[in-house]
């Protein structure tokens, strides 16, 4: 369980299936442990997961395994789309956490039925990505926590900030800053674009949301594709981290001091993953 204070350390990694070094290899043995050495080093409060693998045979999925070792009593799963990296696995978004969760909210983008070629000769399609939101009793006070995986328009030889997009990123907009009006916010996006500014402009400009990680490279590749932003006067900047690793994501990782008053802590109740 999380150090009972004011301090919450939220994390975000693309895990790509588990997948280490060259990404989209399919069928790869997954090396979950170079992942889990890492995040027991952190030791995030909340967890957020893009690209976990779910399995169909009801096997132990990502998420929960990583729940499992960081001792995290929640464990918010949401299968997303069938897995581009194992035949017998859906791609998952997911939340972990030391401090409860509510059911969450899910939200699927329209999806622009973009194909491509691969590099290996084999046929893509674009798959289904989208958002979930859950809400996070820390301590007696709610933050509002937001998990999005974003297209990656550039392997289908388009760019995100065309303005054909323009509505997806409209319709993100639009929900994050009604989550803001409710308080303190949270959202941890591999938005497969840079920088964040040039498609969601209206949380910038509106000066309700800030970026934690601002130009440092998330990938090996070097360049930028996973943030953490935040909104809210309650929700004060600490410390940012970007963690270099095998996968083709880095973690990234933002601490929070959370100020103003608080009300009584609700009673724990502990959830299995």
């Amino acid at each position: 369980m999380p150090d009972r204070s004011r301090r919450l350390l939220i994390g975000t990694w693309n895990i790509g299936g588990g997948i280490l070094d060259a990404s989209h290899r399919k069928d790869v043995p997954a090396q979950l442990g170079h992942h889990i050495a890492r995040l027991r080093r952190a030791r995030p409060d909340i967890l957020c997961l893009q690209e976990s693998h779910t399995f169909h045979d009801g096997r132990v999925g990502h998420a929960q395994e990583i729940a499992k070792a960081l001792e995290a009593d929640w464990c918010r799963v949401w299968p997303l789309s069938p897995s581009h990296l194992a035949s017998d696995a859906d791609l998952s978004l997911a939340v972990v956490s030391g401090w409860p969760l509510s059911a969450p909210r899910t939200v699927t983008f329209p999806n622009p039925g973009l194909t491509a070629t691969g590099p290996d000769g084999d046929h893509w399609s674009i798959l289904d990505k989208g958002y979930m939101i859950v809400e996070a009793d820390v301590a007696g006070r709610t933050v509002r926590i937001a998990n999005a995986h974003c297209f990656p328009f550039h392997y289908f030889g388009t760019s995100a900030a065309e303005p054909r997009f323009a509505s997806l990123w409209d319709g993100l907009a639009e929900d994050l800053l009604t989550l803001a009006r409710s308080g303190p916010t949270l959202v941890a996006i591999d938005l497969n674009h840079q920088p964040v500014e040039n498609l969601l402009r209206r949380l910038f400009e509106t000066g309700v949301y800030r970026s934690a990680v601002d130009g440092t490279p998330t990938t090996p590749k070097g360049v930028q594709q996973d943030y953490i932003l935040y909104a809210g006067a309650d929700l004060r900047l600490s410390e940012v981290a970007v963690i270099p690793s095998r996968a083709d994501h880095h973690y990234v990782q933002a601490l929070f001091e959370l100020t103003g008053a608080t009300s009584m802590a609700a009673a724990e109740v502990k959830e299995s993953c």
